[in-house]
């Protein structure tokens, strides 16, 4: 689910969000949590973005850059 994919990997790839989305702040990213939703809702703030729009944008940069939910190990 592309919203586990986010916080599972937000350490690694803030820089590469980053880059695809350049109006978000050094503040804005380090005040994240990775949650799919704060990111959603930012988008739609900084961009005016469509929910629809901004899950779409967020859904294209997780296939575009290959993230997968990390594993657990038990």
């Amino acid at each position: 689910m592309a919203t586990d994919i986010i916080q599972a990997n937000w350490s690694t790839i803030k820089s590469k969000v980053k880059q695809k989305w350049s109006k978000l702040t050094d503040q804005d990213l380090s005040s994240m949590t990775g949650s799919f939703g704060e990111l959603e809702a930012k988008l739609q703030d900084l961009y005016g973005y469509q929910q629809s729009q901004a899950k779409t944008e967020i859904e294209t940069f997780i296939r575009q850059n290959n993230l997968k939910a990390k594993e657990t190990t038990l």
